[in-house]
Protein backbone atom coordinates (compact mmCIF):
# COMPACT_ATOMS: atom_id res chain seq x y z
CA UNK A 1 0.00 0.00 0.00
CA UNK A 2 1.62 3.30 -0.96
CA UNK A 3 0.33 5.18 1.80
CA UNK A 4 1.26 8.58 0.34
CA UNK A 5 -0.51 8.31 -3.18
CA UNK A 6 -3.74 9.19 -2.53
CA UNK A 7 -5.98 6.54 -1.33
CA UNK A 8 -8.42 6.94 1.35
CA UNK A 9 -7.74 7.73 4.41
CA UNK A 10 -7.66 5.35 7.09
CA UNK A 11 -10.34 5.10 9.37
CA UNK A 12 -8.99 5.45 13.45
CA UNK A 13 -11.27 4.73 16.09
CA UNK A 14 -9.47 7.07 18.74
CA UNK A 15 -9.85 5.58 22.05
CA UNK A 16 -9.10 8.30 24.90
CA UNK A 17 -11.40 9.83 27.67
CA UNK A 18 -8.92 12.78 28.24
CA UNK A 19 -8.72 15.79 25.78
CA UNK A 20 -5.29 15.71 25.65
CA UNK A 21 -2.71 16.84 23.08
CA UNK A 22 -1.97 13.75 20.99
CA UNK A 23 -5.53 14.50 20.07
CA UNK A 24 -4.58 17.70 18.39
CA UNK A 25 -2.03 16.16 16.37
CA UNK A 26 -3.66 13.13 14.88
CA UNK A 27 -6.58 15.29 14.12
CA UNK A 28 -4.02 17.42 11.66
CA UNK A 29 -3.42 14.27 9.56
CA UNK A 30 -4.62 14.67 6.94
CA UNK A 31 -4.35 11.09 5.62
CA UNK A 32 -6.17 10.08 8.70
CA UNK A 33 -9.97 10.14 9.49
CA UNK A 34 -10.81 10.09 13.08
CA UNK A 35 -13.77 8.58 14.58
CA UNK A 36 -14.85 7.50 18.17
CA UNK A 37 -16.91 4.48 18.84
CA UNK A 38 -20.33 4.89 19.51
CA UNK A 39 -21.24 4.01 22.87
CA UNK A 40 -23.44 0.83 21.95
CA UNK A 41 -20.04 -1.08 20.80
CA UNK A 42 -18.25 -1.02 24.23
CA UNK A 43 -21.50 -0.48 26.60
CA UNK A 44 -19.25 1.93 28.59
CA UNK A 45 -21.18 4.22 30.42
CA UNK A 46 -18.54 6.21 31.82
CA UNK A 47 -16.41 6.52 28.73
CA UNK A 48 -17.14 9.76 26.58
CA UNK A 49 -15.85 11.55 23.45
CA UNK A 50 -13.71 14.58 24.26
CA UNK A 51 -12.76 15.11 20.97
CA UNK A 52 -16.48 15.32 19.83
CA UNK A 53 -15.56 12.98 16.95
CA UNK A 54 -18.35 11.16 14.73
CA UNK A 55 -19.58 8.01 15.89
CA UNK A 56 -18.70 4.40 13.94
CA UNK A 57 -19.22 0.83 15.41
CA UNK A 58 -15.81 -0.11 12.83
CA UNK A 59 -12.63 1.23 11.89
CA UNK A 60 -9.40 0.23 10.38
CA UNK A 61 -7.50 0.95 13.12
CA UNK A 62 -8.24 1.27 16.98
CA UNK A 63 -5.79 3.41 18.24
CA UNK A 64 -5.49 3.20 22.12
CA UNK A 65 -3.95 5.44 24.09
CA UNK A 66 -2.48 4.17 27.52
CA UNK A 67 -4.10 6.50 29.58
CA UNK A 68 -7.70 4.97 28.28
CA UNK A 69 -6.67 1.24 28.84
CA UNK A 70 -5.49 2.38 32.62
CA UNK A 71 -8.44 4.13 32.69
CA UNK A 72 -10.27 1.33 31.89
CA UNK A 73 -8.74 -1.37 33.91
CA UNK A 74 -8.67 0.44 36.74
CA UNK A 75 -12.67 1.32 36.41
CA UNK A 76 -14.06 -1.64 34.57
CA UNK A 77 -11.91 -4.46 35.77
CA UNK A 78 -13.99 -7.32 35.61
CA UNK A 79 -14.59 -6.41 31.99
CA UNK A 80 -11.65 -4.91 30.29
CA UNK A 81 -10.46 -8.04 28.68
CA UNK A 82 -13.85 -8.40 26.97
CA UNK A 83 -13.64 -4.67 25.81
CA UNK A 84 -10.74 -5.36 24.41
CA UNK A 85 -11.74 -8.42 22.34
CA UNK A 86 -14.46 -6.23 21.22
CA UNK A 87 -11.64 -3.85 19.88
CA UNK A 88 -10.08 -6.40 18.31
CA UNK A 89 -13.70 -7.33 16.58
CA UNK A 90 -14.49 -4.03 15.17
CA UNK A 91 -10.88 -3.29 14.07
CA UNK A 92 -8.95 -4.52 11.74
CA UNK A 93 -5.63 -3.51 13.77
CA UNK A 94 -4.83 -2.11 17.14
CA UNK A 95 -1.96 0.07 17.87
CA UNK A 96 -1.17 2.02 20.74
CA UNK A 97 -0.59 5.30 21.58
CA UNK A 98 1.86 5.39 24.71
CA UNK A 99 2.89 8.64 26.48
CA UNK A 100 2.27 11.72 26.23
CA UNK A 101 4.59 13.08 28.74
CA UNK A 102 7.50 10.84 29.90
CA UNK A 103 9.93 8.46 28.03
CA UNK A 104 9.44 5.90 30.02
CA UNK A 105 6.25 3.17 28.96
CA UNK A 106 2.84 3.46 30.42
CA UNK A 107 1.84 0.35 28.84
CA UNK A 108 2.71 -2.84 30.93
CA UNK A 109 4.16 -5.59 28.97
CA UNK A 110 1.29 -7.36 28.76
CA UNK A 111 -0.59 -4.77 26.98
CA UNK A 112 2.33 -4.49 24.22
CA UNK A 113 1.84 -7.98 23.11
CA UNK A 114 -1.90 -6.96 22.19
CA UNK A 115 -0.47 -4.13 19.79
CA UNK A 116 0.63 -4.28 16.02
CA UNK A 117 3.02 -1.40 16.89
CA UNK A 118 2.94 0.91 19.70
CA UNK A 119 3.54 4.96 18.90
CA UNK A 120 6.03 6.36 21.20
CA UNK A 121 5.02 10.50 21.58
CA UNK A 122 8.07 12.11 22.75
CA UNK A 123 11.12 10.24 22.00
CA UNK A 124 12.59 6.64 22.52
CA UNK A 125 15.55 5.11 24.55
CA UNK A 126 18.55 4.40 22.45
CA UNK A 127 19.32 1.70 25.17
CA UNK A 128 16.17 -0.32 24.87
CA UNK A 129 16.98 -2.11 28.17
CA UNK A 130 16.29 1.15 30.08
CA UNK A 131 12.50 0.63 30.21
CA UNK A 132 13.23 -2.50 32.36
CA UNK A 133 14.67 0.02 34.61
CA UNK A 134 13.09 2.53 36.82
CA UNK A 135 14.45 5.54 34.85
CA UNK A 136 12.94 9.18 34.77
CA UNK A 137 11.45 12.10 36.61
CA UNK A 138 8.56 9.93 37.95
CA UNK A 139 11.55 8.87 40.23
CA UNK A 140 13.93 11.80 40.52
CA UNK A 141 12.88 13.56 43.64
CA UNK A 142 9.32 12.59 44.65
CA UNK A 143 9.41 10.89 48.09
CA UNK A 144 12.59 9.82 48.48
CA UNK A 145 12.82 7.29 51.16
CA UNK A 146 14.11 8.35 55.00
CA UNK A 147 17.34 10.03 55.64
CA UNK A 148 17.58 9.84 51.63
CA UNK A 149 17.98 13.48 49.79
CA UNK A 150 15.19 14.06 47.78
CA UNK A 151 17.52 14.87 45.01
CA UNK A 152 19.78 11.64 45.17
CA UNK A 153 16.68 9.31 44.78
CA UNK A 154 16.15 7.53 41.66
CA UNK A 155 18.20 8.27 38.70
CA UNK A 156 16.81 9.61 34.73
CA UNK A 157 19.56 6.97 32.65
CA UNK A 158 20.72 4.37 35.53
CA UNK A 159 19.92 0.81 35.96
CA UNK A 160 19.80 0.86 39.82
CA UNK A 161 16.48 -0.72 40.25
CA UNK A 162 14.74 -3.41 37.75
CA UNK A 163 11.08 -3.25 37.40
CA UNK A 164 8.95 -5.61 38.15
CA UNK A 165 7.58 -6.83 34.39
CA UNK A 166 10.12 -6.85 32.54
CA UNK A 167 9.20 -6.03 28.46
CA UNK A 168 11.55 -8.77 26.33
CA UNK A 169 13.03 -7.66 23.13
CA UNK A 170 9.80 -8.34 20.65
CA UNK A 171 8.09 -6.09 22.76
CA UNK A 172 10.44 -3.19 22.42
CA UNK A 173 10.34 -3.71 18.45
CA UNK A 174 6.94 -2.97 18.11
CA UNK A 175 7.94 1.21 19.32
CA UNK A 176 7.72 3.93 16.72
CA UNK A 177 8.83 6.98 17.15
CA UNK A 178 6.53 9.37 17.09
CA UNK A 179 5.80 13.41 17.61
CA UNK A 180 7.16 15.49 20.48
CA UNK A 181 4.68 17.83 22.44
CA UNK A 182 5.09 20.99 21.30
CA UNK A 183 4.36 20.00 17.45
CA UNK A 184 0.88 21.46 18.86
CA UNK A 185 2.09 24.65 19.09
CA UNK A 186 2.95 24.69 15.43
CA UNK A 187 1.19 27.82 14.09
CA UNK A 188 0.00 25.99 11.24
CA UNK A 189 -1.75 23.07 13.43
CA UNK A 190 -3.38 25.39 15.96
CA UNK A 191 -4.88 26.73 13.23
CA UNK A 192 -5.76 23.40 11.86
CA UNK A 193 -7.24 22.29 15.26
CA UNK A 194 -8.74 26.07 15.39
CA UNK A 195 -10.78 25.08 12.48
CA UNK A 196 -11.85 21.80 14.47
CA UNK A 197 -12.62 24.32 17.31
CA UNK A 198 -15.39 26.38 14.99
CA UNK A 199 -17.41 23.04 14.52
CA UNK A 200 -17.27 21.65 17.67
CA UNK A 201 -17.76 23.20 21.38
CA UNK A 202 -16.37 19.81 23.12
CA UNK A 203 -13.43 20.94 23.64
CA UNK A 204 -13.69 24.54 25.67
CA UNK A 205 -17.21 24.25 26.35
CA UNK A 206 -17.95 26.59 23.19
CA UNK A 207 -17.66 27.14 19.18
CA UNK A 208 -14.98 29.29 18.87
CA UNK A 209 -16.24 32.21 16.17
CA UNK A 210 -15.21 32.49 12.78
CA UNK A 211 -13.65 36.01 13.87
CA UNK A 212 -12.43 35.10 16.49
CA UNK A 213 -10.82 32.23 14.29
CA UNK A 214 -9.05 34.54 11.79
CA UNK A 215 -7.72 36.98 14.64
CA UNK A 216 -5.91 33.74 16.66
CA UNK A 217 -4.83 32.39 13.66
CA UNK A 218 -3.11 36.01 12.24
CA UNK A 219 -1.84 36.30 15.40
CA UNK A 220 -0.05 33.04 15.53
CA UNK A 221 1.14 33.61 12.21
CA UNK A 222 2.41 37.24 13.35
CA UNK A 223 3.80 35.72 16.92
CA UNK A 224 5.90 33.05 15.55
CA UNK A 225 8.27 35.37 13.21
CA UNK A 226 8.74 38.29 16.03
CA UNK A 227 9.48 35.54 18.45
CA UNK A 228 13.42 35.72 17.18
CA UNK A 229 13.69 39.03 17.16
CA UNK A 230 14.51 40.84 20.81
CA UNK A 231 12.04 43.26 22.33
CA UNK A 232 12.78 46.75 21.83
CA UNK A 233 14.98 46.89 24.24
CA UNK A 234 17.58 44.08 23.35
CA UNK A 235 17.33 41.18 26.08
CA UNK A 236 18.03 42.84 29.20
CA UNK A 237 16.70 39.98 31.60
CA UNK A 238 18.98 36.84 32.32
CA UNK A 239 17.00 34.32 33.02
CA UNK A 240 13.35 32.75 32.42
CA UNK A 241 11.78 29.98 34.57
CA UNK A 242 8.11 30.53 35.48
CA UNK A 243 6.41 27.37 35.44
CA UNK A 244 3.42 24.93 37.19
CA UNK A 245 4.25 22.61 40.11
CA UNK A 246 4.08 19.66 38.36
CA UNK A 247 6.92 18.13 39.61
CA UNK A 248 9.05 18.92 42.89
CA UNK A 249 12.38 19.82 41.26
CA UNK A 250 10.52 22.85 39.67
CA UNK A 251 10.95 24.15 43.02
CA UNK A 252 14.55 23.00 43.41
CA UNK A 253 15.15 25.01 39.50
CA UNK A 254 13.59 28.19 40.91
CA UNK A 255 15.80 28.52 44.55
CA UNK A 256 18.90 27.64 42.25
CA UNK A 257 18.60 30.41 40.03
CA UNK A 258 17.80 32.99 42.80
CA UNK A 259 19.65 36.23 42.44
CA UNK A 260 19.65 36.25 38.55
CA UNK A 261 17.35 38.82 37.05
CA UNK A 262 13.88 37.65 35.41
CA UNK A 263 10.48 36.07 35.75
CA UNK A 264 10.89 33.16 37.49
CA UNK A 265 8.62 31.66 40.08
CA UNK A 266 5.81 28.60 40.24
CA UNK A 267 2.40 29.40 38.89
CA UNK A 268 -1.01 27.79 40.07
CA UNK A 269 0.48 26.45 43.88
CA UNK A 270 -3.54 24.42 44.44
CA UNK A 271 -4.74 20.82 44.93
CA UNK A 272 -4.69 19.93 41.38
CA UNK A 273 -1.60 20.38 40.89
CA UNK A 274 -0.49 18.86 44.23
CA UNK A 275 -2.81 15.67 43.60
CA UNK A 276 -1.24 15.14 40.05
CA UNK A 277 2.70 14.82 40.91
CA UNK A 278 4.40 11.97 40.49
CA UNK A 279 4.79 9.35 43.22
CA UNK A 280 7.93 7.16 44.02
CA UNK A 281 6.95 3.91 42.66
CA UNK A 282 4.85 3.77 39.78
CA UNK A 283 4.88 7.57 39.10
CA UNK A 284 1.11 8.24 38.91
CA UNK A 285 0.19 7.87 42.62
CA UNK A 286 -0.58 11.24 44.35
CA UNK A 287 1.13 12.95 47.46
CA UNK A 288 -0.12 12.42 50.80
CA UNK A 289 -1.82 15.35 52.57
CA UNK A 290 1.12 16.00 54.91
CA UNK A 291 3.63 15.70 52.06
CA UNK A 292 1.51 17.69 49.47
CA UNK A 293 1.62 20.40 52.57
CA UNK A 294 5.27 20.43 52.76
CA UNK A 295 5.88 21.20 48.92
CA UNK A 296 2.93 24.03 48.68
CA UNK A 297 4.87 25.84 51.84
CA UNK A 298 8.40 25.67 49.68
CA UNK A 299 6.89 26.31 46.34
CA UNK A 300 4.70 29.57 47.92
CA UNK A 301 7.52 31.46 48.35
CA UNK A 302 8.28 31.23 45.08
CA UNK A 303 4.38 31.97 43.78
CA UNK A 304 3.22 34.17 40.95
CA UNK A 305 0.10 34.81 38.85
CA UNK A 306 -0.24 32.81 36.02
CA UNK A 307 -0.69 34.39 32.69
CA UNK A 308 -1.92 34.07 29.11
CA UNK A 309 0.03 32.47 26.47
CA UNK A 310 0.96 35.30 24.36
CA UNK A 311 2.04 37.30 27.09
CA UNK A 312 3.74 34.37 28.56
CA UNK A 313 5.84 34.45 25.28
CA UNK A 314 6.50 37.45 24.57
CA UNK A 315 7.91 37.74 28.17
CA UNK A 316 10.60 34.99 27.21
CA UNK A 317 12.01 37.19 24.31
CA UNK A 318 13.03 40.01 27.12
CA UNK A 319 15.41 37.00 28.06
CA UNK A 320 18.57 35.70 27.41
CA UNK A 321 18.25 32.51 28.82
CA UNK A 322 15.14 29.85 29.40
CA UNK A 323 14.79 27.24 31.45
CA UNK A 324 13.07 24.38 31.18
CA UNK A 325 13.08 22.08 34.36
CA UNK A 326 11.04 18.54 34.05
CA UNK A 327 7.12 18.12 35.12
CA UNK A 328 4.99 15.32 34.26
CA UNK A 329 7.71 14.10 32.31
CA UNK A 330 11.20 15.07 30.71
CA UNK A 331 10.09 17.16 27.81
CA UNK A 332 7.73 19.75 27.64
CA UNK A 333 6.12 22.69 25.55
CA UNK A 334 8.29 24.81 27.64
CA UNK A 335 10.91 23.35 25.66
CA UNK A 336 9.81 24.56 22.44
CA UNK A 337 8.77 27.99 23.53
CA UNK A 338 11.80 28.71 24.92
CA UNK A 339 13.63 27.54 21.29
CA UNK A 340 10.82 29.68 19.20
CA UNK A 341 11.59 32.53 21.88
CA UNK A 342 15.36 32.98 20.39
CA UNK A 343 16.68 32.69 24.35
CA UNK A 344 19.22 29.77 24.79
CA UNK A 345 17.39 26.97 26.43
CA UNK A 346 18.75 25.05 29.46
CA UNK A 347 17.06 21.74 30.54
CA UNK A 348 18.08 18.19 32.00
CA UNK A 349 20.26 15.51 30.54
CA UNK A 350 17.99 14.02 27.35
CA UNK A 351 20.94 12.49 25.42
CA UNK A 352 19.64 9.27 26.72
CA UNK A 353 16.96 9.66 24.30
CA UNK A 354 16.23 9.74 20.36
CA UNK A 355 13.74 12.36 19.36
CA UNK A 356 12.14 13.30 16.08
CA UNK A 357 13.56 17.10 16.94
CA UNK A 358 17.43 16.65 18.36
CA UNK A 359 18.08 18.73 21.18
CA UNK A 360 22.26 18.87 21.25
CA UNK A 361 24.18 19.70 23.86
CA UNK A 362 26.39 22.53 23.06
CA UNK A 363 24.45 22.84 19.70
CA UNK A 364 20.85 23.93 19.93
CA UNK A 365 20.84 23.61 23.87
CA UNK A 366 23.02 23.37 26.77
CA UNK A 367 22.20 20.32 28.98
CA UNK A 368 22.46 20.17 33.16
CA UNK A 369 22.87 17.22 35.16
CA UNK A 370 19.04 15.31 35.60
CA UNK A 371 19.33 16.48 39.90
CA UNK A 372 20.03 19.84 39.00
CA UNK A 373 23.21 20.33 40.99
CA UNK A 374 25.26 22.12 38.11
CA UNK A 375 22.35 24.54 36.83
CA UNK A 376 23.67 27.53 38.17
CA UNK A 377 26.87 26.83 37.23
CA UNK A 378 25.42 26.14 32.99
CA UNK A 379 23.33 29.39 33.04
CA UNK A 380 26.28 31.76 34.26
CA UNK A 381 28.51 29.55 31.75
CA UNK A 382 25.76 31.19 29.25
CA UNK A 383 25.35 34.45 30.59
CA UNK A 384 29.40 35.16 30.48
CA UNK A 385 29.94 34.27 26.98
CA UNK A 386 27.47 36.19 24.57
CA UNK A 387 29.22 34.60 21.81
CA UNK A 388 28.42 31.53 23.01
CA UNK A 389 24.88 31.52 24.29
CA UNK A 390 24.20 33.37 20.73
CA UNK A 391 25.12 31.04 18.72
CA UNK A 392 22.85 28.15 20.93
CA UNK A 393 20.13 29.95 20.73
CA UNK A 394 20.34 30.92 17.42
CA UNK A 395 20.88 27.62 16.56
CA UNK A 396 18.05 26.77 18.79
CA UNK A 397 15.42 28.87 17.35
CA UNK A 398 16.43 27.90 13.77
CA UNK A 399 16.27 24.15 14.39
CA UNK A 400 12.73 24.41 15.74
CA UNK A 401 11.88 26.72 13.31
CA UNK A 402 12.95 24.30 10.16
CA UNK A 403 11.52 21.54 12.13
CA UNK A 404 7.84 23.70 12.63
CA UNK A 405 8.28 24.28 8.40
CA UNK A 406 8.06 20.53 8.08
CA UNK A 407 5.25 19.63 10.02
CA UNK A 408 3.44 17.97 7.67
CA UNK A 409 6.28 15.37 6.63
CA UNK A 410 6.81 15.19 10.76
CA UNK A 411 3.29 14.43 11.09
CA UNK A 412 3.45 11.55 8.07
CA UNK A 413 6.67 10.07 9.77
CA UNK A 414 5.89 9.98 13.05
CA UNK A 415 2.13 8.84 12.64
CA UNK A 416 0.68 8.46 9.70
CA UNK A 417 3.43 5.87 8.20
CA UNK A 418 3.81 3.97 11.42
CA UNK A 419 -0.08 3.09 11.66
CA UNK A 420 -0.14 2.61 7.32
CA UNK A 421 2.95 0.33 8.25
CA UNK A 422 0.71 -1.88 10.86
CA UNK A 423 -1.75 -2.27 8.50
CA UNK A 424 0.51 -3.21 6.11
CA UNK A 425 2.24 -5.58 8.48
CA UNK A 426 -1.28 -7.39 9.64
Amino acid sequence: MNERAGERPLKCAYLTHYPYWPGEALLACPRLELVALHPSVLRLPSDHNPFDLPEDDRADVALVTAWWRRWLVAQHPDRAEQVMRELERRASVLVGVDGPDRFALTFPPRDLKRFEIVLKLQGIYHDRDLYNYAVGPQFAGALPPPGVPALEFGDWTGTLRPIRSRYDGADLEKLRLSVPCYVTEFPAIRRRFRAWETRSASWAGRRISPAERFGRDLGERVLAHAMGFASGHGRPLEVHCLTGLTHVQRIEAVRVLDGFSGTRGIVAIDGSDLARLSGPSNGEAGLPDDAAGELAASASRFSRRRVGRFRFLLDLRRHRVGVAPTGYGELGNRHGAVMLSGAALVCQDLSHVEMMLPLKDGDNVVFCRPDLSDLRERVNWLLSDDAVRTRIARAGRQSYMDWAGGWRDHLHKGIEAHIFEAVQGK
